[in-house]
């Protein structure tokens, strides 16, 4: 009877040992997928990450579309990376690049919301080159981000406006 209820022990700890195993795989491989995508929502969540590259002088602090004006509530560079796991549980932070991040107040549920949507294939573009053309909506209840790649040098100072292009 004792040996049997070691062996009961010993089979409930090594199944317990493979799900732990298998959920940890999961989640590793869940974060390695989705990390390219991951960004920040603020500026100071980019600080916390230790992505926070910089946070250019900000020169138009609305932005016009149709008949709405938004204001612009942060601008910052952040680094976009990718998580990689060596040997199962040693965490690697590779860098793929820069991105310039735009915090834009859109009350959500309003005619301001419903403007933006309707103006679709308009999209930021700061300093007359870098165009954001990934959108967050909805980032916070009443804030959208956008973003896009950024090279080095960064700007030290960023004008946006709407402009519609492919």
């Amino acid at each position: 009877m004792r040996r049997l209820a070691k062996i009961l022990i010993a089979c409930v700890i090594v199944i317990s040992l493979a799900v732990a195993f298998v959920l940890w795989t999961v989640r590793t491989s869940i974060e390695e997928f989705y990390s390219p995508m991951q960004t920040s929502s603020s500026a100071a969540m980019a600080r916390t990450r230790g992505v926070l590259i910089s946070q250019p002088h900000l020169e138009n602090s609305e932005i016009g579309l149709g008949d709405f004006r938004y204001s612009i509530r942060e601008v910052w560079v952040e680094q976009s990376t990718r998580i990689e796991y060596q040997w199962l549980f040693f965490r690697k932070s590779i860098p793929t690049g820069y991105r310039l991040m735009l915090n834009i107040d859109i009350p959500s549920d309003s005619r301001a919301e419903r403007n933006m949507i309707a103006h679709t294939g308009r999209w930021p573009v700061c300093n007359g080159s870098i165009k954001l053309t990934t959108t967050v909506p909805s980032i916070t209840p009443s804030t959208w981000l956008y973003y896009g790649q950024v090279q080095q040098p960064f700007p030290s100072s960023v004008r946006c406006a709407f402009e519609e292009f492919q």
